[in-house]
């Protein structure tokens, strides 16, 4: 058996700034293991052209599978629209845990198929 509870709040546009405020608390159980993470996340849509994104949490899990019990994170990430068809994304991730503890970067360039003409 297992028990997955997932709560959040959304607050839709603070203070007229654009920006987006997400807040998520979660608390798991299953034959892998068992836990619960919190994490808040405020993103901001520049137009339909950008993208930004930043977001933090902690997690809690113990499990016969890892000797992780906690970690913690925090992500950014933005993306951008480079004519009809292109995009580029970029983003960096910090973790911090028991056993791992890391920082990764990423770059993406894209080719959308669907051009968005006509809508």
């Amino acid at each position: 058996s297992s028990l997955n509870q997932l709560y959040g709040i959304t607050w839709g546009e603070i203070w007229r700034t654009g920006v987006r405020a997400d807040v998520r608390h979660s608390t798991f159980s299953g034959s892998f293991g068992q836990g619960q993470y919190h994490a808040l996340s405020l993103s901001r849509n520049f137009g339909s052209v950008m993208r930004w994104e930043v977001q933090g949490g902690r997690q809690r899990l113990m499990s016969p599978l890892t000797r992780e019990t906690q970690s913690e994170y925090l992500m950014t990430s933005f993306d951008t629209n480079l004519g009809l068809h292109y995009f580029i994304q970029g983003g960096y991730t910090l973790q911090r845990g028991e056993s791992q503890a890391y920082d990764q970067v990423f770059v993406t360039f894209g080719y959308r198929f669907d051009s968005r003409a006509g809508r």
